[in-house]
């Protein structure tokens, strides 16, 4: 006797093929057809209680909403996809939207809701002694506060990154932490400080060919220093 159309098998075969449906949308840049598929490839999967299969849709949602700046909507899927991280027990994951969600929230000038994420996001990433997304979340932790002209915070967050991305030997983390430290001087009316700083991250850039950043930085060096040469 034949499987059921409505079987779980077959619910699950045409999420699958609503899901492949929404890719095809959406390599083709149909952005609306591409979260009908997915959405309706969401609704199997939901009522099949398959994790891994709204996970999966979701991401690609959520990726759509951000190509087309549809931040609040992003959040809300960045939200769904968290509670099923949590249910799943999936520090790591749980850690990474979180980071996401963080910096959603910064772009859109949640500072408050940005730091309540990277610092949910700091706690699981030290408990697994995940050291390079630690630093990270200090780095946003300082940028955050940097933007909210709490200096003396930023600068004890960028300092707590900083001898970690140099026990990492992550030379461009590292001048991205010279660079933050020097803005905050900068910042502080501390020009000379604010050079020192500047001109150690620019030597990193230039060794690791980080052309953009190495611009911006001689950018900085010469606001302060007009007859800098480097």
């Amino acid at each position: 006797m034949g499987k059921s159309e409505n079987s779980p098998e077959e619910r699950l075969r045409e999420a699958g093929r609503l899901s492949g449906q929404g890719g095809s949308h959406l390599e083709q840049g149909n952005y609306d057809l591409a979260l009908e598929a997915f959405n309706a490839s969401y609704d199997i999967y939901r009522g099949l209680r398959d994790d891994d299969g709204q996970v999966s849709v979701l991401q690609r949602i959520a990726d759509i909403h951000l190509r087309q700046k549809h931040s609040e909507k992003a959040l809300e899927t960045y939200g769904t996809l968290l509670s099923l991280a949590r249910q799943m027990n999936n520090t790591k994951a749980a850690a990474m939207l979180l980071n996401n969600t963080g910096l959603l929230r910064a772009r859109t000038g949640d500072c408050d809701g940005a730091l309540k994420c990277f610092r949910e996001s700091l706690r699981f990433f030290e408990s697994m002694g995940d050291r390079l997304n630690t630093a990270r979340q200090w780095g946003n932790i300082g940028s955050v506060l940097r933007d909210l002209e709490d200096h003396e915070g930023a600068l004890d967050s960028y300092n707590k990154a900083l001898p970690i991305f140099e026990g990492l030997v992550s030379r461009e983390g590292v001048a991205d932490q010279y660079t933050n430290i020097a803005y905050i001087h900068a910042m502080k009316g501390d020009p000379g400080e604010a050079l020192s700083w500047y001109k150690k991250g620019f030597e990193i850039y230039k060794e690791t060919n980080s052309k953009k950043k190495a611009d911006v930085t001689r950018r900085n060096i010469k606001n302060l220093d007009p007859d800098f040469a480097g």
